[in-house]
């Protein structure tokens, strides 16, 4: 279900990219297609992204080095990249190392709001209502790509809780309003 979202969700992507005529909407779609390679190259290695080059090349490296925090290259502040190394059940095998790491990278990075940096801030909220308005509008094997994204996250939940972060619910709420 990942691999097909994350499928999807690049195609929109691409799309909206093509679509894009000012210069800030088309760095925000950017910013979603070099975080999304990420998350479909730590799931599948043998993806080909359809752009050359990008911070999303630093990002893997930095993921695959996985030996302290650093700025990260996509969204500028301190991660930490120790936590991508896999543990517990997903030792096990080189697939659930890999959706570990993906779902990771998913989970971990945020398009954070705050008030220290307001142009990173507003950029990065064009780049999440623009990221929600994909999931909203991207079918998956004929279901919304939301409901895909929720049988995927909800038994997370269960099991870890509830983000602290903003989501796809909320910023959808705040995109309509």
């Amino acid at each position: 279900d990942l691999n097909s979202l994350l499928d999807s969700l690049l195609v929109k992507t691409q799309q909206q990219y093509e679509e894009a005529a000012e210069e800030p909407v088309r760095q925000a779609v950017m910013t979603n297609f070099n975080f999304l390679i990420v998350a479909k190259k730590l799931l599948d290695s043998t993806y080909v992204e359809p752009i050359n080059g990008g911070p999303y090349l630093q990002e893997l490296e930095n993921i695959r080095q996985a030996s302290s925090s650093l700025p990260s290259p996509i969204f500028q502040y301190e991660e930490d990249y120790t936590q991508y190394i896999p543990r517990g059940h997903y030792t096990r095998s080189d697939e659930l190392k890999a959706y570990f790491r993906s779902m990771m990278w998913l989970g971990r990075m945020t398009f954070s709001c705050d008030d220290v940096n307001a142009d990173f801030s507003r950029d990065a909220t064009r780049s999440a209502l623009l990221l929600v308005q994909a999931m909203a509008n991207t079918r998956v094997n004929g279901k919304p790509a939301i409901k895909v994204w929720d049988d995927i996250y909800q038994p997370t939940v269960f099991f870890v809780g509830k983000s602290d972060d903003i989501g796809f619910y909320p910023y959808n709420k705040f995109a309509a309003e």
